[in-house]
């Protein structure tokens, strides 16, 4: 049974550094995409339960599992303590990492989106490219709204002048649609 927590531990520990320390940028977006792709499907599928149950399957939860059962197995497994009673405070602890893992990044997302705005009322405002854009090739913005800076999708729209805009150049929102950003020259004039 050491082998099996030790196993986990390395797993799980492995993934649990590089989530901590590769940023929580990569993470966002990924979670961000996978939470709506999982709500679309399990409303399908049969409510707010099976919502619930996905989210908290989720890797991030499965990871703090394994890390925190592992952890604690191979401790317990090295203080002599019966494997019975390793396996169930290692199983304990585990849930316990996942489900706080869970409540935080719930709470984390929840704060996230109830202090965001409709995309919409960013129309007409000012941003600044970050990740180069075509007309094709999607990019990102920044624009700063409500003192808070907000990164979003962006492609250039049919409209402007341009067909690219570069990192570091001003550009001018000029529609929201399907939560992608539409950008024009900064002297667009609808």
């Amino acid at each position: 049974m050491e082998t099996i927590y030790l196993v986990c531990l390395i797993f799980g520990g492995f993934f649990l550094a590089v989530s901590i320390f590769a940023g929580t940028e990569a993470d966002a977006d990924f979670g961000l995409e996978t939470d709506a792709d999982f709500n679309t499907e399990s409303a399908e599928l049969g409510g707010e339960g099976v919502t619930s149950a996905i989210q908290y399957l989720s890797f991030r939860n499965i990871v703090f599992f394994v890390a925190f059962f592992g952890l604690t197995g191979f401790a317990l497994s090295k203080l002599e303590t019966p494997a019975i009673v390793a396996f169930a405070i290692a199983s304990a602890l585990g849930f316990f990492a996942a489900s706080v893992g869970h409540k935080v990044m719930s709470y984390l997302r929840d704060s996230e989106v109830s202090g965001t705005m409709d995309l919409r009322d960013l129309e007409g405002q000012s941003a600044k490219v970050v990740v180069n854009l075509t007309k094709s090739k999607r990019g990102k913005i920044s624009v700063n709204s409500r003192d808070r800076i907000f990164q979003l999708l962006a492609l250039v729209a049919d409209e402007a002048s341009k067909d690219a805009f570069q990192f570091g150049d001003s550009v001018t929102i000029i529609r929201v649609e399907s939560n992608v950003v539409y950008v024009a020259e900064p002297d667009f004039i609808q």
